[in-house]
């Protein structure tokens, strides 16, 4: 009875939201070419600060003692960015036992709740729920029993491919031409969000309150600016994360095993029997597409 309540609450809620909020997964990263690690979290701050945006860092634990760690996140923490658990040393559930990644999940959230804006949020490495579904209600079952909710996105992103080609040219040699590369990364990251926006006007009769995936890499401190500009150009509006989370999309639990695209690919795959993320009808999940319009839009310089 609650799974249906949850979806009539759902589909009576205003059709066209387009309210999104914004989130980071992998926190701390490593310094890399661009910037180092806290070159990053001062990037970051500034710019969420200047257009006053609230966000949720997943981290991992595992990195507090690396790369300034935790003078980092506690910065984030100290300007209103919430922290949030995405277990201590990253693991796919998919190759690991649930009492491996269990004990890894405790043990992240022993050392980020001494955070003071740690929330009890949790999100999978890889969105991967497990490879059965007796690991993956096992786990469920674990993180309601202590209280967690699931940090679920909605809109999945190929943000760290991109970054990935960024950082391998600049240690190769080369250079990049910092406009254009954002101006490919902004555009890219709106159309996969207009991508899911649509899905879910068309397949689940409404579109919620999005959080989108993004990492806190070097690509997002250099052109999160040119994102949130655009976003905003669209006439979205970016909310927090808390916001976000009280949408009831967030409260179901798919029966699908199919979960590695986000929330709103899982609820439609359940839903209608269908697969919109293998392969999207839209280009940025592919690679070789991806790396063909970054030397379309000549980013990367010789």
């Amino acid at each position: 009875m609650k799974r249906i309540s949850l979806f009539i609450l759902m589909f009576h809620i205003s059709a066209k939201a387009q309210e999104i909020s914004l989130s980071f997964d992998d926190a701390p990263m490593r310094s890399m070419s661009l910037y180092s690690g806290l070159q990053r979290t001062d990037r970051l701050i500034k710019i969420l600060k200047n257009h006053n945006v609230k966000v949720v860092f997943f981290s991992n634990s595992s990195k507090l003692n690396k790369f300034n760690g935790k003078e980092r996140m506690s910065r984030y923490a100290e300007e209103g960015h919430l922290i949030a658990n995405h277990t201590h040393k990253h693991l796919d559930l998919r190759k690991v036992t649930v009492e491996e990644y269990i004990g890894d999940i405790e043990k992240a959230g022993e050392l980020l709740k001494k955070f003071p804006t740690f929330k009890k949020w949790f999100r999978y490495p890889y969105l991967a729920h497990g490879n059965s579904t007796i690991k993956r209600d096992k786990v469920r079952t674990f993180l309601s029993k202590k209280g967690y909710e699931n940090g679920y996105v909605t809109i999945d992103t190929q943000d760290w491919f991109m970054a990935s080609l960024v950082n391998r040219h600049i240690q190769n040699g080369g250079k990049i031409d910092e406009k254009r590369l954002c101006k490919a990364y902004s555009g890219m990251l709106w159309d996969t969000i207009d991508y899911f926006h649509q899905q879910s006007l068309k397949h689940l009769g409404r579109s919620p309150k999005h959080m989108i995936l993004l990492h806190e890499n070097d690509l997002a401190a250099l052109c999160l600016e040119v994102l949130v500009k655009k976003i905003k150009s669209q006439k979205w509006k970016i909310i927090s994360p808390e916001s976000a989370m009280k949408d009831p999309i967030y409260a179901i639990k798919p029966k699908t095993m199919n979960n590695n695209d986000g929330q709103v690919s899982a609820l439609i795959h359940e839903k209608k029997g269908i697969e919109i993320a293998d392969p999207w009808s839209h280009p940025w999940n592919d690679g070789k597409l991806i790396k063909d319009e970054f030397e379309k839009r000549k980013v990367f310089i010789e």
